[in-house]
């Protein structure tokens, strides 16, 4: 890209709140016969959906189930895609320099999203793994073959006993009872889950703790409550208590943080954060709007913050892919609201947590629950022959073997 790109609407991030933003806005400007372009840019040329991506480690859930080419989007469409890295972004100028040149805009909005925060811990970065993207996902999974296909007694510890913790440690406790144990019996595993608080998943109800804690130790998962990590190193993994666990595998499941420090002026942010009003619009630029994990958002009534999660991600492209253009014009639009209709949390196969946040957080558990959540996510996919496809093989994936080949290249540690 050697001269300017110009452009009217700028995406920034492919993830779940891009990619609603661009579907809902493409759509607004066909219906309203609007002559703006718009680009989307991403450093990979597919969308992931992130809540598969623990699956995808544990072969549970095969790679192109959760990912979509992005040029699929913007197909037969005047829109356009760039495969390049957000460099700068440069308000005052209307600018944004990326890895591949840089792109003038009239509207930009900023959702690329979040990354691991090892909150200083010595070694976690370098000797941990995580499922925050497909590539380390699929990492993940290749090196915990490798290990069994290698050793006769493997440790794998997961960090952080919130959602993604509680998710990864039952889809590998999972893989203990059903897979390996027909495929590797030669070999025995030990499963930490290291949790800092004195429960698992602190931000849910009692019940569901005490339900998934239960889960957890049918799938022989050794759950440490406060119990803090000091440090990683290749072999081991420190802990507060002076005991030291083998670091045959350790998954790092707490934590994340923006880059919207290293991308915009410091008096954009706030708590390291796009500060934006109840229109996710930019405070000091109404040019700028952001969403998803990158944006500080408040609920105008009870001024709590939007949680940083991917249903909320969700709620904020669709709202802002409907009123981008109403919002830019002046127009009267309601205030952004999120309001939860529940989570959906698989703790391994055929077991899952469903909270219905619209009928005062009744809750299910088991095979239904879990079944509830695989059909949620088919019908976000877009495309009914892509729906047929998972459908048909969601069905029948849990009487077969899971995808256990390591033919994806392993990150070097």
């Amino acid at each position: 890209m050697k001269n300017i790109q110009k452009t009217d609407i700028l995406i920034l991030g492919a993830g779940i709140a891009g990619y609603e933003t661009f579907r809902n806005l493409k759509k607004q400007l066909k219906r309203n016969k609007k002559n703006k372009k718009i680009t989307i840019i991403d450093k990979n040329n597919y969308f992931t959906f992130v809540p598969l991506l623990h699956e995808i480690a544990s072969g549970a859930v095969n790679p192109n189930h959760a990912t979509i080419p992005i040029r699929e989007f913007t197909y037969k469409t005047p829109h356009d895609f760039i495969k390049t890295e957000v460099k700068k972004i440069k308000p005052e100028k209307k600018l944004v320099q990326t890895t591949q040149g840089d792109i003038q805009y009239e509207t930009c909005v900023i959702a690329t999203g979040s990354t691991i925060n090892f909150c200083g811990i010595e070694g976690a970065q370098k000797y941990t793994h995580h499922v925050r993207t497909l590539e380390d996902s699929l990492n993940l999974k290749t090196s915990l073959i490798e290990k069994m296909e290698s050793k006769d007694r493997i440790t794998v510890n997961v960090i952080g006993g919130g959602y993604s913790g509680v998710e990864i440690a039952a889809e590998i406790g999972q893989l203990k009872l059903k897979d390996f144990k027909k495929l590797y019996p030669e070999v025995d595993i030990d499963i930490n889950l290291i949790e800092l608080e004195d429960t698992i998943l602190p931000r849910m109800e009692e019940k569901v703790q005490k339900k998934v804690a239960k889960r957890l130790d049918k799938l022989k998962i050794n759950v440490q409550t406060n119990t803090t990590v000091k440090q990683v190193t290749k072999q081991g993994v420190l802990l507060g208590k002076e005991t030291k666990l083998n670091n045959d595998i350790t998954v790092w499941a707490t934590g994340f943080k923006t880059n919207a420090g290293e991308i915009l002026p410091e008096e954009y942010l706030k708590k390291g954060r796009l500060d934006v009003n109840h229109h996710l619009q930019s405070k000091k630029d109404k040019n700028i709007f952001a969403l998803g994990d990158i944006a500080l958002i408040k609920n105008p009534e009870t001024k709590e913050e939007c949680p940083q999660l991917g249903e909320a991600a969700h709620s904020e492209g669709v709202y802002l892919g409907k009123n981008l253009l109403e919002i830019q014009e002046g127009d009267s639009v309601d205030k952004f609201k999120f309001k939860s209709k529940g989570r959906l949390m698989p703790v391994g196969e055929w077991y899952g947590v469903a909270i219905f946040g619209w009928l005062n957080n009744f809750t299910l558990f088991g095979r239904f629950a879990w079944w509830l959540r695989r059909t949620a996510y088919v019908m976000f996919m877009p495309g009914i022959i892509r729906k047929i496809k998972l459908v048909t093989n969601w069905t029948l994936q849990p009487f077969g073997f899971r995808n256990l080949i390591d033919i994806e290249p392993l990150k070097k540690r």
